[in-house]
């Protein structure tokens, strides 16, 4: 496999996946790196993968610990690389959610379900027609479709809301 290859499939995949991807080759190149600067307090790789990955999601447990100058620079790295990447995660699947969520509100997601109701077109008697539909049949799904609203928000109506005009 070529460089251009795995770039495309690298790049092709989910940004949560790639993260996890990427963290998983960090921690296990930090493991290797300090098993052999400190072979003696890392016996093995695994071991040193184990002190990466416990040492790059926290602050270690303290059962390996590096404890030439070198091997605690390698240390300092990957924890400051561990704090990075885990701010990292949390904010792209923030940032990920809230996109979700604006862009369900602004009615750009398609509904994808059956066993629904399609209304088309928003004014006072869909708004009544949604109420009754809720209240007579509390569990339905209503998608709406309609150009004239801008977003809608799901905690005020909770209806799929998809902006556009039928034709």
């Amino acid at each position: 496999m070529n460089i251009r290859y795995a770039k495309q499939i690298y790049f092709r995949m989910p940004i949560i996946i790639r993260l996890l991807v990427t963290i998983s080759i960090l921690m296990a190149l930090f493991g290797v790196l300090i098993h052999f600067i400190e072979p003696a307090q890392f016996p093995t790789i695994f071991d040193g993968i184990w002190w990466a990955f416990v040492t790059g999601a926290t602050v270690g447990y303290g059962d390996y610990v590096p404890l030439s100058v070198i091997g605690k620079i390698v240390a300092i790295l990957l924890i400051l690389t561990g704090g990075a990447f885990i701010a990292f995660y949390i904010s792209s699947l923030s940032t990920a959610a809230i996109q979700h969520e604006q862009d369900l509100e602004k009615g750009k997601l398609s509904f994808k379900g059956s066993g629904h109701i399609i209304l088309i077109g928003w004014n006072e008697r869909t708004r009544q027609l949604i109420e009754i539909i809720l209240e007579n049949k509390p569990g339905s799904r209503i998608v709406l479709i309609d150009h004239s609203l801008r977003h809608i928000s799901f905690q005020v109506f909770p209806i799929h809301f998809i902006f556009g005009i039928l034709t």
